[in-house]
C-alpha cells in the first residue's frame, strides 16, 4: 500500500536531517533553520544597509522565523544559554560562536542538497509557489504543549485569496513572495510542503491532540489491543501517571502496563487514512494533478532508509535539544 504523502515527505526530511547530523560540531538542523538563519539574514541585510540595525528584536523574531511568540521565547532562551546568540534590550544578535555555527551549518546544508535530485527541489517549488503564506524552515510546533503548527482556531481562516489558515493569536501571518521560493534550501522546501499538508489536515482535527502529527506518530500505531507502556512513552509521551496529555484528555488509558485507545483515541486513529487521502486529492485539484503526482513519484524513487514517520514538532521546545556539538 502506498504511503501517504506526508509520510513520504517526513521520510525524506528525516533522511536529510540524519545525514546533516552525521557531521560533528554543527548546530541542530532545527536550530540552524529557525533561529540562526533569521539572525544571519538580519546581519546580512544590515551589512548592505549600514544604517539598519543589526540585531533582530524579539518582537520581530516570530515574523522572521514564522514561529509563535511562545516558541520564540523558549528557543531564543535556549540558544542564548548555548552561547549562540546574545539578547540585549529585547533584541537578539549572533555571537561569534553563533556566526561560526551558522556558516558551518549552511555549508553542510548546501553540500548535502547537491547530492539529492535537483528535480525534487523543482517539484517542491511548484507546490510551494501556490501556498500563500510563509511557513517555518523546519517543522516546529506552536509551543511546548501544542504540537500543531498554527495553534488552533482563535483567528478564523480566510479562503482568500490570499488563503490564510486558521491560527492562534501568537502565530505570525506573513504573505509569501513566490519569487523567493527558488532560494529555499532543500530541507526548508521539504519542511514547508509537509507543514502545508499538515495545516490542511488539521483544519478538521478532532480536538487539539487530533492533528496529523499525533495521528501519524502515535495513534495509527495504537491498536485496540493496546501497546506496552514503554513503547507509548517513547512515541507518545504517555507516562502512565494519568497526567500526560493523551491521558488527561481521555485519548488513552493505561491498564496493567498496557496503553489502550479510548473512543476518542480511536476516532483520531480511524480518521487518519481517509483524511490523508482526501487532502492529497484536494491538492491534486488545487495545485495541479501533474505537480502532485510528480512530487509523489520523486519521493517514492528516493533510495533512503525509512525514518520517523513525522518529525517531533515541539520536542526541542519541551526539553533541551542539542544546540551544537
Amino acid at each position: 500500500m502506498a504511503e501517504p504523502l506526508p509520510v513520504l515527505l517526513s521520510h525524506a526530511l528525516g533522511e536529510f536531517e540524519t545525514r546533516y547530523d552525521a557531521a560533528p560540531g554543527l548546530p541542530s538542523l532545527v536550530v540552524w533553520s529557525n533561529i540562526l538563519r533569521p539572525l544571519a539574514a538580519e546581519a546580512a541585510e544590515a551589512a548592505e544597509a549600514p544604517e539598519a540595525p543589526e540585531a533582530l528584536t524579539l518582537k520581530a523574531f516570530p515574523r522572521a522565523s514564522i514561529l509563535s511568540v511562545r516558541a520564540v521565547r523558549v528557543a531564543t532562551r535556549d540558544a542564548e544559554r548555548a552561547g549562540l546568540l546574545t539578547i540585549v534590550d529585547k533584541a537578539a544578535t549572533l555571537t561569534p560562536d553563533g556566526e561560526r555555527a551558522f556558516t558551518a551549518g549552511k555549508r553542510q546544508v548546501e553540500t548535502l542538497a547537491s547530492g539529492w535530485p535537483a528535480s525534487l527541489s523543482v517539484r517542491l517549488q511548484k507546490i510551494l509557489r501556490q501556498v500563500d503564506v510563509e511557513l517555518p524552515h523546519f517543522p516546529t510546533g506552536y509551543g511546548q504543549g501544542d504540537s500543531s503548527f498554527t495553534g488552533g482556531h482563535h483567528v478564523d481562516a480566510q479562503s482568500g485569496p490570499p488563503r490564510i489558515p486558521a491560527h492562534g493569536e501568537e502565530w505570525p501571518v506573513v504573505l509569501r513572495d513566490p519569487a523567493f521560493v527558488e532560494n529555499l534550501p532543500l530541507a526548508a522546501l521539504l519542511s514547508q510542503v509537509l507543514i502545508a499538508f499538515t495545516i490542511d489536515y488539521d483544519t478538521e482535527a478532532r480536538g487539539v491532540f487530533g492533528g496529523l502529527h499525533n495521528a501519524i506518530r502515535f495513534f495509527r500505531h495504537l491498536p485496540d489491543t493496546g501497546i506496552p507502556l514503554s513503547q507509548a512513552k517513547a512515541t507518545g509521551d504517555v507516562t502512565g501517571s494519568g497526567r500526560s496529555n493523551f491521558e488527561r484528555h481521555r485519548l488513552v488509558y493505561v491498564e496493567s502496563g498496557t496503553v489502550f485507545p479510548t473512543d476518542r483515541g480511536r476516532a483520531v486513529r480511524d480518521a487518519y487514512p481517509a483524511r490523508t487521502f482526501e487532502i492529497e486529492a484536494a491538492w491534486r485539484q488545487r495545485f495541479g494533478a501533474d505537480h502532485v503526482d510528480a512530487l509523489r513519484a520523486e519521493l517514492e524513487a528516493l533510495e533512503i532508509d525509512r525514518r520517523v514517520d513525522f518529525p517531533d514538532t515541539n520536542g526541542w521546545l519541551r526539553k533541551p535539544r542539542r544546540a551544537s556539538r
